[in-house]
């Protein structure tokens, strides 16, 4: 027998219920304005839910996580209720609730439902987002919502689903991850964020990053890129925090990411990774003293760490340096190479030595002082040279990253073809 308190309200003692009215936080709209609960399984006679102004918490009579109770779904409900004003008020995504196919323009509250509860359409599965009759959900263990950093990521697929224009794309298929983290990340940056916690695990990006952007070593962890898109730092025009949003709503058929800011944006991507790379280089953008606690906390637990993050070139014995090929970077790949301060200024030049002419390359110099205040150089390319004041510096670097005069359409997640070679068992 389903339960709610909303409609048994005296059955406090037959299962884990919560009221509408305890939802304090966020104002309860007008019962001609609320949303209604698509009930696609029957759940609300024949197992439990929850309910909020823009969400419904289905789960089963059997909850082997020992996790759901009231506070449970109370916490949980309000955390998502926190999601849907960031992502909307803040990031300026929209249709949360609607029918992506066009097929209804009913709104309906986000189904949540609780595996390893008993729900027989979904028994099992840690988390993942999935889409109902045109309508984004969540499946999810209790296990994996006991802090708003899963849920943050999961529900960013779905609010990534309900924006339409990437759904079915293949091309864009590998960058889905990194948009949760995105999601995710901005959330934790936001104040609508209750908590201290300021960022989430960027490890594997950073020490991959002369891979491809994104590649399938590293493609769940390069959301910094897209925090740059909207942090903007440099003010580059277009950019700003209504760009990820831009991008996933204006963009046509299968239209390779990289070429959709150029367009959509209107700043060339190539200038955008260019300055993206440099920013890089002391994580200067969005939560930077976060993302800069977590790299020093995994520097302290790995010191080799150094040398995966930062690239160093070895001397050719004319004076100049050559990147390992094994660092070179792929298209949207990022080298950050310390440099040594012997005097007031820093100069440096960049020599390509890739006989594909389609090869492009975006570089920058960046000192930093003693309080840790970055100053970047304007971006310099193949047969170009550049200078920046190192007075007062206490670091500098020298950064690179991969950009193809035209982008090539990489897709991380392409598999070759088998080889010819087969081995026995």
């Amino acid at each position: 027998m389903g339960r709610s308190i909303a409609k048994q309200i005296a059955a406090t003692a037959a299962g884990y219920i919560i009221a509408l009215s305890s939802f304090s936080a966020f104002p309860q709209v007008n019962a001609a304005e609320e949303m209604a609960i698509r009930d696609k399984w029957g759940y609300c006679k024949t197992a439990n839910y929850a309910e909020s102004e823009h969400f419904v918490i289905f789960y089963g009579n059997n909850d082997t996580t020992g996790q759901v109770n009231e506070a449970f779904l109370k916490r949980n409900l309000d955390a998502y209720e926190r999601l849907w004003h960031c992502y909307t008020e803040y990031l300026g995504m929209t249709g949360l609730n609607v029918d992506v196919n066009g097929k209804s323009s009913k709104e309906y509250k986000t189904n949540i439902y609780l595996t390893n509860t008993g729900l027989p359409a979904y028994p099992e599965g840690w988390a993942f987002m999935s889409s109902e009759d045109g309508y984004g959900i969540e499946i999810i263990s209790p296990d994996a919502m006991l802090d708003d950093l899963t849920i943050a990521h999961e529900f960013g697929h779905v609010v990534h689903h309900q924006q339409k224009n990437w759904i079915d794309q293949e091309i864009s298929g590998a960058w889905w991850e990194p948009v949760a983290n995105w999601f995710r990340e901005m959330y934790l940056g936001s104040s609508y964020n209750p908590s201290d916690v300021k960022t989430g695990n960027f490890d594997p990006y950073l020490r991959n990053m002369s891979l491809a952007l994104p590649h399938g070593r590293n493609y769940y962890e390069t959301f910094p890129f897209l925090l740059y898109l909207s942090y903007n730092p440099d003010d580059l025009p277009g950019l700003g925090l209504d760009a990820v949003h831009r991008l996933l709503s204006e963009s046509k058929p299968n239209e390779y990411p990289l070429d959709m800011i150029t367009r959509i944006l209107g700043t060339d991507a190539h200038i955008v990774l260019g300055h993206y790379a440099a920013h890089m280089a002391t994580f200067d953008f969005g939560m930077k003293e976060a993302y800069q606690s977590r790299f020093d906390t995994v520097m302290k637990q790995t010191p080799f760490y150094w040398n995966l993050y930062h690239t160093i070139p070895e001397p050719t014995g004319d004076g100049m340096y050559r990147v390992p090929q094994e660092d070179a970077p792929m298209q949207g790949g990022v080298n950050i190479i310390p440099l040594k301060i012997t005097g007031d200024t820093v100069k440096a030049e960049l020599y390509g030595l890739s006989d594909d002419s389609n090869a492009g390359w975006q570089a920058c110099l960046v000192t930093v002082d003693a309080k840790g205040n970055a100053f970047y150089s304007d971006l310099f390319t193949d047969g170009e040279s550049m200078s920046i004041s190192a007075k007062n510096a206490v670091s500098a670097y020298m950064t690179v990253v991969g950009a193809p005069q035209k982008f090539v359409r990489e897709n991380a997640f392409h598999k070759e073809k088998d080889s010819p070679y087969k081995t026995s068992d």
